[in-house]
């Protein structure tokens, strides 16, 4: 029944409502002078001003309860015997606001009154030529004021309508935008993790089996143990660069981060031919032109 609005939102709705009221009042009390219901005209003329400045003022926070007091401000104009005068002006805002900001059920209700009031300020206006002897004469009076009045509060809650759908498409589109950034985040996310595994699998593989050869090595080679403590010193800090590197991506997603190329293969292979494996590498066949930079860290993750 209530949509949340900021404060700023709600300050200037209530001082339109009072600069409403204040505007108007001189206009109804002035029109219920000059009129045939006097000091009781007058005398309406405050609840009519305060009940519409309210339904102004509500129309963005509860829509549905603007429409209601809307009507009931009505009501108590027909009461008193009153005609339009310039306080009428808040419910083309109220059928607005119904049709922009309102519950499915309110659209409607506003809908509903469009046809329900251009029908009641018809009869209303007009009551006297239904009393009288000469009705039928006045028909053609009475629907050019159907006419105007549903133009006139149709286009009201028409205008909302249309600011309705742009809200909604421009919701969706956030929505979607929303959607697609969560995507390519979990994406990136999904990578950083796999790398993280390739890296930290590798280097551990690495630092265990060097470990284990110096271990074995210790009594008969000692040479071989200083090499293989080498080898497992420069593993675990290539490890942390790239671990580091990882982390960096992750805490700022928009920076993209140097990857492993095919270029980068000739140091790896220097690491394990550094632990005494007599590698040889074959390509074939050998890639044709420039390889696309996932499928280059690919074969080094693979590789690694």
């Amino acid at each position: 029944m209530f949509r949340p609005l900021r404060p700023y939102q709600a300050a200037v709705d209530a001082a339109i409502a009072v600069l409403f009221a204040l505007m108007a009042l001189p206009f109804e009390l002035r029109a219920a002078t000059g009129s045939e219901s006097g000091a009781l005209g007058a005398w309406g003329a405050l609840p009519v001003v305060f009940l519409l400045a309210a339904a102004l003022g509500l129309r963005r926070f509860s829509p549905g309860l603007a429409l209601g007091v809307a009507w009931l401000g009505a009501i108590v104009q027909m009461s008193f015997g009153r005609g339009p005068g310039f306080a009428d002006i808040a419910i083309f805002a109220v059928l607005y606001a119904t049709a922009a900001y309102g519950t499915r059920l309110v659209f409607w209700l506003g809908f509903s009154s469009v046809i329900v009031g251009s029908g009641t300020i018809t009869v209303y206006l007009f009551r006297w030529a239904f009393l009288g002897s000469g009705g039928l004469s006045n028909i053609p009076t009475l629907i050019f004021v159907l006419l105007a009045a549903l133009f006139a509060l149709g286009l009201s809650w028409t205008a909302g309508a249309l600011v309705r759908t742009a809200l909604r498409a421009r919701a969706n589109r956030a929505a979607q935008s929303r959607a697609e950034e969560q995507t390519v985040a979990e994406q990136e996310r999904t990578r950083i993790a796999r790398d993280m595994h390739d890296i930290v699998a590798h280097s551990l593989a690495v630092i265990i089996a060097q470990s284990d050869g110096a271990r074995y090595a210790a009594a008969s080679d000692p040479e071989a143990q200083s090499t293989a403590l080498g080898t497992i010193s420069s593993t675990a800090r290539s490890a942390l660069s790239d671990v580091r590197l990882l982390l960096t991506q992750l805490r700022h997603s928009q920076a993209e981060g140097p990857q492993p190329t095919l270029a980068d293969l000739e140091q790896l292979y220097a690491q394990v031919r550094a632990a005494g494996v007599e590698l040889r590498v074959d390509v074939d066949p050998a890639p044709r032109g420039e390889v696309a930079a996932s499928v280059q860290l690919s074969v080094y993750r693979i590789l690694q």
